[in-house]
């Protein structure tokens, strides 16, 4: 039997029709998805074309007066929904015109039902121009029995309801927060916040809080929410608005349940820029609050706890993380860092501040400074992270690298099961405490962190990539292969994913395919010279003679930037030539390189895996003789 309402209900314009005893929207007879709340905002446009329709008319007769919302977002948000629905533009609209700060008015010409018992409509309403043509209306009778089928047909629409209870929500994600200030040279701002925003909420254990990668994908986006939810495998999104003038940042958020598209909770919260921490946090336990989640006194206290920051200092640690997180490379991070150290020194006590700066140096390493010139600074920085707040997961996180740089794979694996403790939401740490798992030959518990890492971070491509990394390390060829060509097929031009490829195809031998892979990597990194010299040494002398070209490369470029000689030794290694592989191991030493704690898991050691100075080394790292 059909669903769909007889001809009295439905409202025609353009290519759509409303229905609104069934609640559906249609497109060419195709269902279109829209919230309940929005549909019933636009049948009350409906039943008014062309008549403007103030803000406080739609408040009286979309939202009850004990609702708890915040009316002005909400009313915000759900025109934004139906624009989408509608395939609108709010600069240059076809349906729905926004007159500042007053009301609606619905554009397009709409055909509407005739009620039984009505005459045609030889009674109408003042006629208005359009850029369609003159606007057709209905009867008198016809608006009043349109709106009683609304109000009838709907108890939501007459009686909304705060008391709804959401389904059990379990996953959330906090989408990127809209910057009302529609300033370039503030983006950092909300996303900064977001940012924020996602690392508190990680703290409810009882919540799987999806990380900012993945989030940040949807910016300025015009997806339909399930599509966005489905996406990132949650059961509800936070959506909100950042400004931030005059010293007093305001923040407006909503709450809305992925499976019925729902409003549960929105709320406005505002303070002086030195309490945005407090904000942030406060905001945090009260979506916490509104999902029923279960927290804990200590994540009570914790949320409860926030102190103030120094306005500039929070300022340039926003724009740190905007620069780092912009450019996740050495250029990236050599931009962050500068930032970082300015936040530091005008809050010398912001703990969050000083984890970020004792991150950069960490990931500096092996990049653009040798772990000489950065151990000693990320170390001073993540000890002070920890002595300023020691629940904060961030902090862990950074002094766990840094005893991942001094080969104290004890204590680092310690401090990443605290950091997950605090915050078990946090892909990174997930991510890292699985690489070192993975270090040790722990090879399926750490492959386990990996995968929860990307399950957090679900459209983050570099995660994705580093699982096929990780399988490649496990000797899982063939799985590391498809997972790399994943990522592939999402981003063609990931030099990681290449690599990932190069190493595999190295290790079963099929070097044409590597050779090809390290082409598309070189290639793609403009290093079109050093490929060309390998593809031709290739053609001369096969692929031993393509390593033995790229280690002279790799020479010749030390003398003028810092090369990890890890690299160099890798590539003697895999040629057999041991003594050589040996001198830049124990140059790599010497330098006390991070990236020897995968000595014994690293693939490209096999072949010298039993060497006695093997052994040696493992036990000068610290690692099982395993």
């Amino acid at each position: 039997m059909s669903t769909q309402g007889s001809s009295q209900d439905v409202f025609r314009f353009g290519v759509f029709e409303a229905d609104l005893r069934t609640g559906e929207l249609r497109k060419n007879g195709v269902k279109v998805r829209i919230a309940d709340q929005p549909f019933r905002l636009l049948s009350a446009l409906l039943v008014t074309p062309g008549q403007f329709v103030t803000r406080e008319e739609l408040r009286h007769q979309i939202w009850a007066e004990d609702t708890f919302v915040d009316f002005e977002h909400g009313l915000n948000s759900a025109i934004k929904r139906i624009r989408t629905a509608l395939e609108d533009d709010a600069e240059n609209p076809r349906f729905i015109a926004t007159l500042p700060r007053r009301g609606y008015k619905f554009l397009a010409p709409v055909t509407m039902p005739i009620a039984e018992g009505a005459s045609a409509p030889a009674i109408r309403r003042p006629q208005a121009s359009s850029p369609n043509g003159r606007w057709l209306f209905a009867s008198a009778a016809a608006i009043v029995a349109a709106l009683g089928l609304l109000v009838a047909s709907n108890s939501k629409f007459a009686h909304p309801s705060r008391n709804i209870r959401p389904a059990q929500i379990n996953s959330i994600a906090v989408l990127p927060l809209d910057d009302l200030t529609h300033d370039p040279q503030h983006a950092y701002l909300a996303d900064g916040m977001t940012d924020e925003l996602i690392n508190e909420l990680g703290q409810v254990k009882a919540l799987r809080v999806v990380s900012r990668t993945s989030v940040m994908q949807f910016r300025g986006t015009r997806k339909p929410l399930p599509e966005i939810t489905k996406a990132l495998n949650v059961d509800a999104v936070v959506e909100g608005s950042v400004l931030s003038l005059g010293g007093r940042v305001r923040i407006t958020a909503q709450l809305i349940e992925a499976k019925s598209d729902r409003h549960l909770w929105a709320k406005s919260y505002e303070r002086d820029s030195a309490d945005v921490l407090r904000l942030q946090a406060e905001l945090a336990g009260n979506i916490a609050d509104a999902v029923n989640a279960v927290i804990t006194p200590q994540e009570h206290a914790r949320l409860s706890g926030a102190r103030p920051v120094k306005p500039q200092a929070y300022d340039n640690y926003l724009k740190g993380l905007f620069a780092w997180r912009m450019a996740s490379s050495e250029k990236g991070f050599n931009a962050a860092l500068p930032f970082f150290e300015k936040a530091v020194r005008e809050d010398p006590e912001y703990p969050r501040a000083y984890a970020a700066l004792a991150s950069i140096y960490a990931t500096l390493d092996d990049r653009s400074l040798s772990p000489r010139a950065s151990i000693g600074k990320a170390q001073a920085a993540a000890a002070k992270a920890i002595e300023l707040d020691d629940q904060l997961a961030e902090a862990h996180v950074a002094l766990a690298g840094v005893r991942d740089m001094q080969w104290n794979m004890t204590e680092a694996l310690r401090e990443y099961r605290r950091a997950i403790e605090l915050n078990p939401s946090s892909a990174l740490a997930h991510q890292w405490y699985g690489e070192d798992l993975i270090a040790l030959r722990r090879f399926e518990e750490g492959i386990a962190e990996i995968r929860t890492a990307v399950g957090l971070d679900p459209l983050s491509t570099a995660l994705q990539t580093d699982l096929a990394f990780r399988l490649y390390f496990a000797r899982r060829f063939d799985e590391s292969i498809a997972q790399a060509r994943h990522v592939l097929e999402l981003v063609p031009n990931s030099r990681f994913a290449h690599q990932v490829l190069g190493s595999d195809f190295e290790q079963l031998r099929r070097f044409d395919l590597a050779m090809q892979e390290w082409n598309q990597d070189l290639t793609l990194g403009s290093e079109h010279e050093l490929a060309t010299a390998l593809n031709q040494a290739y053609r001369r002398s096969g692929y031993s003679g393509a390593l033995r070209q790229w280690i002279k490369a790799l020479k010749e470029r030390s003398k003028h930037e810092y090369v990890s000689p890890l690299r160099i030794a890798e590539l003697y290694s895999f040629l057999g030539d041991n003594d050589n592989a040996y001198y830049w191991l124990e140059r790599g030493m010497q330098e006390h390189t991070g990236d020897l704690i995968g000595l014994n898991s690293y693939p490209m050691w096999d072949s010298i895996r039993t060497d006695p100075r093997f052994l040696v080394l493992l036990r000068r790292v610290g690692l099982p003789e395993t």
